[in-house]
């Protein structure tokens, strides 16, 4: 009995990716103003994609979240490429939130799958690398991709908000402490973060 292929047209990442870096990133920063941060999100294969892209070419992208990834796919080949990936860093500057929703309560693996691949990042982490992970069994694996979204979002600009002064309303520190945020902003993101116009003549007036 001759067997079906269930996803023809599945693999091919690589060249998807070779796609993006060399002919779709260049024509958007050509024709558009855009940050040099970039985040790389997915859902379900492509949660998967966008591990594999950390694992790959982490330089590609700042920040990466993946939605449901599919790690149980292929015999887990790419969890168990990142396991070994994150073992092998002692430095990694990037940002990382993964998530699952009741998916794990289902005959596939795909719990067991989140969890080895949070297993080894709790234990010890590259220096530099901020990242996150959570579970949300009141959601389906379709519900799921706004709300983790969401919380990647939130967990890759933490760090964003400018602290405010509880006396006044105005920025903690006034101009000095907006520089020194902004400053370790540019330090966090590797790019050169600004202040805008109304939040500097807001702490000039505090």
């Amino acid at each position: 009995m001759a067997r079906v292929n269930a996803n023809p047209t599945s693999g091919g990442g690589d060249h998807f990716l070779d796609f993006i870096q060399k002919e779709l990133m260049p024509q958007i920063e050509k024709r558009y103003r855009t940050s040099c941060y970039r985040v790389f999100a997915g859902h379900s294969l492509g949660g998967l994609m966008v591990i594999h892209t950390l694992i790959t070419r982490p330089d590609l992208f700042q920040a990466y979240i993946a939605v449901s990834p599919s790690l149980q796919w292929n015999e887990q080949r790419t969890l168990h490429q990142a396991q070994q990936f994150f073992a092998e860093q002692a430095e990694l500057k990037k940002a990382l939130f993964f998530s699952l929703g009741n998916e794990g309560n289902t005959p596939i693996p795909w719990g067991k799958a989140l969890s080895s691949c949070r297993k080894p990042l709790a234990a010890k982490a590259p220096k530099g690398f901020h990242w996150d992970s959570a579970r949300y069994p009141d959601e389906t694996h379709g519900s799921t991709v706004l709300r983790a979204h969401y919380a990647g979002l939130r967990t890759v600009f933490a760090d964003w908000q400018m602290p405010v002064n509880p006396q006044d309303g105005g920025p903690e520190g006034a101009l000095a402490g907006v520089e020194k945020h902004y400053h370790d902003l540019s330090e966090r993101y590797g790019c050169v973060m600004r202040p805008s116009e109304s939040l500097v003549n807001q702490s000039a007036t505090n």
